[in-house]
C-alpha cells in the first residue's frame, strides 16, 4: 500500500503530504498552501538574509570589542575612555542577542555556545577561575590561543563583563588598570573573535552548514527534507522566546518584589540587562521577518502573523517602559508590572507561533535545544 501511495503522490493522482485540513479560529477547514518551494526560498532568506550578516556583525563586534581595550589600556583611563569602553561592551552584547538562539549547526559544535557565553553559571566557576588567574598573572595564559584552552567559563562574555566590571580593580573602575588584567581581557575578547571566525566558516563553503540545510535530500545527513529545514527555523524562534522568558527574565525577577534575585539577572555587572533583553526582542523579531515564515500561512489565517508582529511591538514597549536600572524595576509597582506583563507576552508569541503559526505553514517543530537543559 505504501508503494501504491507513493507511487500516486509522485504521479500528482493524491494530495501532497503537506495539503492536510486544519482548522481556523471561527471553525472553518483551512487547507495548508506551503510548498516544498516555499519552504525553501523562506530558509535561504533566514540564512543568506539574516544568519550569515548576523555572525559577520558579531565577528566586527568581538574585533572592535578588543581594539577597544587595547586603546583604553595604552593610555591613561578617564570618564571618556571609560564611557567608549562601556559603550563597546553593549554594542557586542548586541550583536550577541542578535545570534544567540540559533543555537543549532556550527554554533553548537565543539562547545562553542557554552565557551562563547558560559551562563547561566550557578556554581560561581568564572568568578573562581579569574582570581586564580589574576593573582598568578602567568604569563603563559596569555600566549596565543591559550585562553581557548582553559574551561568555557573564562572564555567568553560573562568572563570579559567580570574582567570589565567586577572587583576594586576592574578596568572600568580602576584609575590605573593592572596590565595582566588588561591583557587578560584582551586575549578573552581575541578568543570570542575566534570562535565566531571558527562557526562563521563552518557556515561557509561547499560541505558548509548554508550547504546542508539550504539543499536537504536522502544524501543529506542533517535534513531530508525542505520542510525539516524549515523546521529548523522555526525552532530557533521558538527557543528565542523562551529563552528570553525562563532564563534571561523570570529568573531573577521573581514571584514578588521581596523574591527578586537581580544577580541572577544577566550580564547584570555591567548594567546590560534590559539593553541585552531589548536586543534580543528585536533581533528576534527581524529573523520571524528575514525568514519568511509568516508568508507560509494560507491567507484565511494571516491574522495569526499579524497578531505575533502586534505582540511583538508590546514587548518591546513593555521592555523600554521598564528602564535600565533592573534593581528599581524588580521593585518598583509600576516598572515592575512591565516586566511581568513582557512576561507574559513572550509566553504569548511562543504559543502563537507552536499552536498556531507553526501548524498553520504546515510544520511539526517537537523539540527544541533547551528541552532537556
Amino acid at each position: 500500500m505504501r508503494r501504491v501511495l507513493a507511487g500516486l503522490a509522485l504521479l500528482g493522482l493524491i494530495a501532497p503530504a503537506n495539503a492536510v485540513t486544519i482548522m481556523s479560529g471561527e471553525g472553518s477547514p483551512i487547507t495548508l498552501t506551503a510548498t516544498d518551494e516555499d519552504y525553501a526560498r523562506s530558509v535561504k532568506s533566514a540564512v543568506d538574509g539574516y544568519v550569515i550578516p548576523g555572525y559577520e556583525a558579531l565577528i566586527a563586534a568581538t574585533a572592535n570589542m578588543g581594539e577597544a581595550i587595547d586603546a583604553y589600556c595604552e593610555r591613561t583611563p578617564d570618564a571618556a575612555g571609560r564611557e567608549k569602553l562601556a559603550t563597546q561592551f553593549t554594542n557586542m552584547l548586541a550583536a550577541w542577542a542578535g545570534v544567540d538562539f540559533l543555537r543549532f549547526g556550527p554554533m553548537a559544535r565543539d562547545g562553542r555556545y557554552d565557551r562563547f557565553a558560559f551562563w547561566p553559571d550557578a556554581h560561581g566557576t568564572a568568578a573562581r577561575q579569574l582570581r586564580r588567574f589574576l593573582a598568578s598573572e602567568d604569563p603563559a595564559l596569555l600566549e596565543p590561543g591559550a585562553i581557548a584552552e582553559q574551561s568555557a567559563a573564562v572564555q567568553g562574555l560573562p568572563a570579559l563583563e567580570a574582567l570589565l566590571y567586577q572587583g576594586d580593580d576592574a578596568l572600568i573602575t580602576a584609575a590605573a588598570p593592572s596590565p595582566f588584567r588588561c591583557a587578560l581581557a584582551g586575549a578573552v575578547a581575541e578568543n570570542l573573535t575566534t570562535i565566531v571566525k571558527e562557526a562563521l566558516s563552518d557556515w561557509q563553503g561547499d560541505e558548509g552548514w548554508t550547504a546542508l540545510i539550504e539543499n536537504p535530500g536522502p544524501s543529506n545527513p542533517v535534513y531530508r527534507s525542505h520542510s525539516e529545514a524549515m523546521t529548523e527555523i522555526l525552532k530557533a524562534i521558538l527557543t528565542g522566546l523562551e529563552l528570553n522568558r525562563d532564563q534571561r527574565l523570570l529568573p531573577w525577577l521573581g514571584e514578588t518584589a521581596e523574591e527578586a534575585k537581580t544577580s541572577r539577572a544577566p550580564y547584570h555587572r555591567s548594567v546590560n540587562t534590559m539593553a541585552y533583553l531589548s536586543a534580543g526582542t528585536d533581533a528576534l523579531e527581524r529573523f520571524v521577518e528575514a525568514s519568511g515564515v509568516l508568508d507560509l500561512l494560507p491567507k484565511e489565517i494571516a491574522s495569526y502573523g499579524s497578531s505575533a508582529l502586534f505582540e511583538f511591538m508590546n514587548l518591546k514597549s513593555a521592555l523600554a517602559a521598564a528602564g535600565g536600572d533592573i534593581e528599581e524595576a524588580a521593585v518598583d509597582p509600576e516598572k515592575r508590572g512591565k516586566l511581568i506583563y513582557a512576561a507574559i507576552v513572550l509566553q504569548s508569541i511562543r504559543n502563537t507561533f507552536q499552536n498556531r503559526i507553526a501548524p498553520g505553514a504546515g510544520l511539526t517543530p517537537g523539540f527544541n535545544s533547551l528541552d532537556g537543559d
